[in-house]
């Protein structure tokens, strides 16, 4: 895991939700946001990542 996945992660769950949870606010898929907090995905487009702050 990447130090922004980790984060992500902590994020999340601090305000549990679910990975698919997350993933329907956000438009993308639920194997997306885990590659995401897996490190597999680099940095999330700028579209997306201003949906995860307003989304968390």
């Amino acid at each position: 895991m990447t130090p922004f996945g980790l984060y992500l992660e902590s994020l999340r769950r601090s305000r549990q939700l679910q990975q698919i949870q997350l993933a329907d606010y956000l438009g993308v898929n639920a194997c997306y946001v885990s590659a995401m907090e897996n490190g597999k995905k680099g940095p999330p487009s700028k579209q997306v990542l201003s949906k995860l702050i307003d989304s968390l």
